[in-house]
């Protein structure tokens, strides 16, 4: 059988497993494995299949670890930053140079779709926090909502509302 998945060919004869680029070359590369593009050139997403479970890390052009394969999701968030999620299923942001920005405390983190901004659930004290893309908190709110209608993102709950434009800058509505 072949299969594409990510930036390779999987091809699978008899009891033979062989990994191929786009260009037909041979790659020494496990079976197991694939290496996913992001939304930035500079980096991968490798994913290693290890019976039901998968582990996430990051590599660069070259296949060179950046992020250690070990962790059960990743996602590409901007620059040089991933969401992780570790084995407590708890998701932190971390950079290719393996600092933490955001501990691994969270129930759910993501970028707030078309903005630079990031979303962050802790469902135990159902808070949700806003930060900036260099990492300042912009607000804190108990039982939040949020909206983004393209260019303002409201967070709002009963009490409070609060609007922000797509780089964190607080408008007054």
């Amino acid at each position: 059988g072949v299969e594409v998945k990510g930036k390779y060919i999987y091809v699978s004869r008899n009891s033979e497993n062989k990994v191929y680029d786009k260009n037909g070359n041979e790659k020494n590369i496990e079976f197991n494995t694939s290496i996913n593009p992001t939304e930035n050139k500079k980096y991968y997403i490798k994913i290693v299949e290890n019976g039901e479970q998968y582990l996430y890390g990051v590599v660069d052009e070259e296949e060179r670890e950046l992020i250690e394969t070990k962790y059960t999701y990743i996602e590409y968030l901007f620059e040089n930053y991933f969401v992780v999620c570790d084995e407590n299923n708890k998701e932190g942001i971390i950079n290719t140079d393996n600092v933490i920005k955001i501990e691994f405390n969270y129930d759910l983190i993501q970028k707030i779709q078309n903005t630079n901004l990031i979303m962050i659930l802790n469902n135990q004290t159902n808070q949700t926090e806003i930060y900036s893309q260099k990492f300042e908190k912009l607000c804190t709110m108990q039982n939040a909502n949020v909206e983004n209608d393209g260019s303002t993102i409201k967070v709002y709950n009963e009490t409070e509302t609060k609007y922000f434009n797509e780089n964190g800058i607080e408008i007054n509505k």
